[in-house]
Order: structure tokens, then C-alpha cells, then sequence
């Protein structure tokens, strides 16, 4: 599994590509759809960890249920990740959640060899997780893994318009998360679709896949 390098820390510094607008699930915020922004040529794809991969946002949820999460919705998940792997592009993961919280939940839910690239933990930056790429791209995994790579061949999938805003600013590709309720199978459809790739068969959705693990434990 590879890592952010020390290296990488210390490089932090285009257009917007074409704006792609569609009524997929809980994209029901008229700001989120203007953050569609994939234009192709994606080499790597950052995945936001809470409220992305799992269901709840990071301030909503303790450790416990994002492990619960992340291993409830897998069946859901994996099908999606190994299309895009399997394409050839190289999946990481950047959030504000510390490593240990991410590979514990990515190790229970038997996703974790789908994450060849990148898992960054704690990514709080002064520019925010656009830093944090760039310096994979310049110095860190990323450009080790693939040689001459950029930001805007990288994707950043993330429920955080801020996140998303800022990384836009760097010419990083983005695609928003839904609300609440983590990607589903109309958001990861659309990526795919995006990207020139095809769907994998629809996969069969629980609706404890749907509903947060901090939402049952309080029944």
C-alpha cells in the first residue's frame, strides 16, 4: 500500500473543464451540479473518505460507524471500484479522517487492495486537499506511480464544495458526492459514463446500505 511521502507535505501551490449537468440522486443543491466538472484523460481518482465512501459526513459520525458504514455498503461499492481499476486508473483516498480510521474500515470491509494509490489522512492545508494533490502530482505517490501525471489528470470525488471549489481553482477535475447518503449507484454510473467507461451490471443495493450505521444504532 503506498502512502503520502514526507516529501510530498512541503509542495503545496486552467481553465475549468466543461461543465457536465445531469439529475443523478441527491444532487438536489443547485451549487453542487456546477462542480460536474470531467473533461477526460482522469489517470487518478481521490476519493473524499466520510459522507463519500461511507454514508454520513465526517462531523456527524464517530469511528465506529464509519467502520460499520464502509462495510455495509462494500457489496455495493466494489463492483464500481474494480471497473475503475480495472480500466487502469489508480484510486486513492484524501479526508480529513486520520489513516488509521480509513485503512481500519477499508480492512473490514475487504476493499482494501482496490486502493493502490495514495491514502492521506488528516489532509487539513492551507490550500486545502488542492495542495495536497498537487504535491502527490509534483513529488509524492502520484507521480511515482504515474510519471509525468498532473492535477488536471487527477479526479476528486468529494461531498465538500469548499474542497471542490478550491481544487477547481487548480485545474483538478471534480465531481460532487450527493448530500448525505454517500455514492450510490447513479453517481458512480455517471462517472463511468463520464469517463468513457462502461458500467459494470447494476449492482443490488441493501437499504442498509442506504441508511447510516449511526442512524440504527440509535434505534
Amino acid at each position: 500500500m503506498l502512502r503520502l511521502g514526507d516529501e510530498a507535505f512541503e509542495s503545496a501551490s486552467l481553465e475549468g473543464s466543461a461543465t457536465v449537468s445531469a439529475n443523478f440522486s441527491g444532487l438536489t443543491d443547485p451549487r453542487r451540479t456546477t462542480q460536474k466538472q470531467v473533461s477526460g484523460g482522469v489517470s487518478a481518482i481521490m476519493f473524499d473518505f466520510d459522507g463519500t465512501l461511507t454514508a454520513t459526513p465526517g462531523d456527524r459520525s464517530a469511528r465506529r460507524y464509519k467502520i460499520a458504514e464502509l462495510k455495509e455498503r462494500s457489496g455495493m461499492l466494489r463492483p464500481w471500484l474494480e471497473r475503475l481499476g480495472g480500466a487502469g486508473i489508480v484510486m486513492g483516498i484524501i479526508s480529513k479522517s486520520t489513516e488509521d480510521t480509513i485503512l481500519t474500515a477499508l480492512g473490514v470491509a475487504g476493499l482494501l487492495e482496490l486502493f493502490q494509490g495514495p491514502i492521506v489522512g488528516k489532509a487539513v492545508g492551507f490550500e486545502g486537499k488542492a495542495g495536497f494533490i498537487e504535491a502527490l502530482c509534483e513529488t509524492g505517490l502520484l507521480s511515482t506511480l504515474r510519471p509525468g501525471i498532473s492535477a488536471r489528470s487527477v479526479l476528486l470525488v468529494d461531498d465538500d464544495i469548499l474542497e471542490l471549489n478550491r481544487c477547481r481553482e487548480h485545474g483538478i477535475q471534480t465531481y460532487p458526492a450527493p448530500l448525505d447518503g454517500g455514492l450510490q449507484d447513479d453517481e458512480f454510473r455517471e462517472v463511468c459514463l463520464l469517463l468513457g467507461i462502461q458500467a459494470p451490471a447494476k449492482p443490488k443495493v441493501t437499504e442498509a446500505a442506504r441508511e447510516p450505521a449511526s442512524v440504527r444504532g440509535l434505534r
